[in-house]
């Protein structure tokens, strides 16, 4: 990945300054999510230096560099587009890439969410009351970078089965909640009898 990316730090502030400002791209953002919300929940007070060192271009991978657990170590989040001053929080290494056109953000989404690149986290990460990852662990991991068509054909494919599963985990309890509904209307009209005269 050191051939791909450029690697830093995100932005460390004090409580007070959090609730107000600039849009930031919280530790719980990276680790629930595999892209940048378009929105970002969380603001925080920033200077304008601040808003150019730390900030969110097209194209950044956002990894946790620290957790209690292997688990929360490495979840990543990709931006698929600018965010005007938006920055991001010093529990993760931002990965911007050193050249474009080389890696598309999506596939890069993927490929960081994937167990291939949670083994090689997983191999490499520091423990000691935390596990952490540092520049030297997280530059070294290998990443796949086939043409860009072929990345396209891959997200293709990923984002086809994304939405299938989010389509059948959103459909399905509409679904059994529907069926539900036809079993108690049969059940109520089988079990209904004519009063005897």
């Amino acid at each position: 990945m050191g051939d791909l990316y450029n690697s830093s730090s995100g932005l460390s502030k004090s409580a007070d300054q959090f609730g107000f400002g600039h849009p930031f791209l919280s530790f719980k953002t990276v680790f629930n999510n595999p892209v940048v919300p378009v929105e970002l929940p969380n603001l925080v007070n920033t200077t304008e230096s601040e808003r150019v060192r730390y900030s969110i271009k097209k194209g950044d991978v956002f990894v946790t560099r620290t957790s209690e657990d292997l688990e929360g170590l490495g979840m990543s989040c990709a931006a698929l587009r600018d965010y005007p001053n938006a920055t991001f929080n010093g529990f993760t290494k931002r990965l911007r890439p050193k050249e474009d056109n080389i890696i598309d953000a999506q596939f890069a989404a993927y490929f960081f969410r994937s167990s291939l690149f949670r083994t090689q986290i997983a191999k490499m990460a520091v423990l000691s009351t935390r596990v952490s990852l540092n520049d030297g662990i997280l530059l070294r991991i290998r990443i796949p970078v086939p043409p860009l068509a072929e990345q396209a054909r891959i997200v293709a494919i990923l984002d086809r089965f994304d939405a299938l599963v989010n389509g059948l985990s959103s459909g399905l309890p509409a679904e059994i909640a529907a069926r539900r509904r036809q079993y108690e209307h049969y059940r109520d009209r089988l079990l209904t009898f004519p009063e005897a005269a």
